[in-house]
């Protein structure tokens, strides 16, 4: 059973413990991904607007499109799966699932669902479900366990894209993950937005970048305030930026690093990002692990692997010198 196969699932793979625990998790993640019977969501959710189906949609094709360059066959990922979160409710969710205050949409691999916090922007949510769906589509394995007692199967994440649980409760690679994931989803967006759905939006965002040429021009949404919002503080208009800069700079050092160490093996940097994007995407890590230390050395792609917090990977690549 995977992705590609029926009954569907968004898990690739069920590791470890006996085989009849892995077939019944294997039966069990069919379910989940089909049923989608989440209590936690049912009295925040709300059903998807055609708008929001359509950017489902449209996000499904972009993502398939990145898929299919490194080789993995196309995912679309029903509309049942995805879980629309009214903007007065999302504290509520946030509350319920330990979710980071400044997300703004997650996705669970013991659940199989993504949800995302409801926006006028229609670029915003483009933008979380195009991320939340790379995870969705990404590298996913669990461990086959068993509760106490031995009779209910448990659903153990072990692997999600980079990221991989460890023993202690930690997850190696966590961030870089993110980082991957959110280079993937600008890459995608640039599909996305050229549909005629985001036309207004994008024509209103270049108007008010001539008025702010010293804004980044990789904010996902840029909204006008109210009046009362503007009084209240202090803002003419409300702006978020692309996530997890400080991991992507870090991400963009070490693919630059390696290309120029490396540039009888690879044409651009471009293609030494496909080893990171490839083992995220396909679950083969160990071309990229090798790249990295034939570059920097024996052990640095568990160091990197370790790299709990945007510190820590900034000082792993001070480090390295690059």
């Amino acid at each position: 059973m995977s992705k590609f196969e029926e009954p569907r699932s968004a898990i690739d793979r069920v590791v470890g413990g006996e085989k009849r625990y892995q077939a019944a998790l294997e039966k069990l993640n069919a379910k989940i991904f089909a049923e989608q019977d989440l209590p936690k969501l049912r009295d925040l959710e709300r059903p998807p607007l055609p708008e929001e189906l359509k950017i489902i949609t449209v996000a499904n094709r972009a993502t398939d499109r990145i898929l299919d360059q490194y080789g993995v066959g196309d995912f679309d990922i029903p509309f049942n799966n995805f879980h629309p979160v009214p903007e007065e409710k999302w504290p509520e969710y946030v509350a319920r699932t330990g979710t980071s205050e400044n997300a703004f949409g997650t996705y669970r691999l013991d659940q199989q669902a993504a949800a995302f916090r409801v926006s006028d922007s229609k670029l915003a949510m483009a933008s979380e479900i195009v991320h939340e769906m790379v995870h969705f589509k990404s590298f996913q394995s669990v461990t086959a366990a068993v509760d106490e007692s031995g009779n209910r199967v448990l659903v153990k994440e072990r692997r999600v894209g980079l990221k991989t649980a460890l023993k202690d409760g930690k997850n190696a690679f966590k961030l870089l993950n993110e980082a991957v994931t959110v280079e993937l989803e600008q890459r995608a967006m640039k599909e996305v937005r050229q549909d005629p759905m985001f036309r207004n939006e994008i024509e209103e965002l270049e108007s008010i970048f001539k008025e702010h040429p010293e804004w980044r021009r990789d904010s996902i949404s840029i909204r006008r305030m109210s009046e009362e919002e503007s009084e209240r503080t202090g803002y003419e208009y409300s702006r978020r930026i692309v996530a997890y800069p400080r991991p992507r700079a870090v991400l963009d050092k070490i693919v630059g690093a390696l290309y120029e160490y490396n540039q009888h093996d690879f044409k651009s940097r471009e293609e030494v990002f496909d080893l990171f994007a490839r083992a995220a995407l396909t679950g083969r890590m160990l071309v990229l692990g090798r790249v990295i230390e034939k570059t920097f050395g024996p052990g640095t792609f568990r160091e990197l692997g370790e790299c709990q917090t945007a510190e820590d990977l900034e000082e792993f690549a001070k480090s390295l010198k690059i």
